[in-house]
C-alpha cells in the first residue's frame, strides 16, 4: 500500500517524457498553423473587399468628374 502511495513520476521513464513533449509540441505546432491558416484566409478576404472598394470608389469618382463636366458645359 505504501509503494501505491509513494509512487510519483520519478517511476515513469524518461523515454515517455521524451515521447510526450514531442507530441505535446507536434500538437501546438498544429494548432499555431491551424491559426495562422486561418488569419491568413482572413486577410486575403479583406484584400479582395478593400480592392472592390477601391474598384466603386473610383467609378464613383469618374462619374463625379463626368456630372461636374456636364454642369460646367450648361
Amino acid at each position: 500500500m505504501d509503494q501505491i502511495l509513494t509512487a510519483g513520476p520519478a517511476e515513469i521513464p524518461v523515454e515517455f517524457w521524451y515521447t510526450l513533449s514531442i507530441l505535446l509540441a507536434t500538437c501546438l505546432i498544429g494548432i499555431i498553423w491551424r491559426f495562422a491558416n486561418q488569419i491568413s484566409a482572413t486577410l486575403r478576404s479583406l484584400e479582395k473587399i478593400v480592392i472592390t472598394h477601391e474598384t466603386e470608389i473610383r467609378i464613383i469618382k469618374e462619374d463625379l468628374r463626368q456630372l461636374k463636366e456636364q454642369q460646367r458645359q450648361k
